[in-house]
């Protein structure tokens, strides 16, 4: 019963579904009957949907940084969380990735970095440096 307009093509939701999260409650009051969004790609606003219906989510590497970014600007700290914990597995398992990590993560919406005791920058610094001697 609301439909969203990403990149040009609709998407039907309900909005029953959507009241759940404070950002769709906010939008749905406008009462407009196409809402366009666009800050986010289809693909990633079908993810955020998916999530929104079921609580759940598989979440690729590939789709990590976006995905976080979509449930930061959509105000869903859950998947917020979620992405930030497959990021930082991605870190642990790929040494090829701390580089981007590294850039991504130090920006302020990472709470991740401000648990205390959380070592992850010094971790990164010390890869990214091994990779320069390397």
């Amino acid at each position: 019963d609301v439909t969203f307009l990403v990149e040009g093509q609709p998407i039907y939701a309900h909005k029953i579904m959507l009241m759940r999260c404070s950002h769709f409650r906010e939008l749905l009051e406008a009462d407009h009957p196409t809402i366009k969004i666009d800050t986010v790609s289809r693909s990633i606003f079908l993810q955020v949907l998916e999530y929104v219906y079921t609580d759940h989510i598989r979440v690729s590497d590939a789709s990590v940084v976006k995905l976080f970014e979509a449930a930061d600007l959509f105000d869903i700290p859950r998947l917020k969380t979620m992405c930030q914990q497959q990021l930082l597995q991605s870190i642990a398992i790929d040494p090829a990735l701390p580089r981007e990590a590294l850039k991504y993560m130090l920006q302020p919406h990472f709470e991740e970095l401000s648990r205390p005791g959380s070592t992850i920058i010094a971790d990164l610094c010390a890869r990214v440096n091994d990779e320069t001697l390397s």
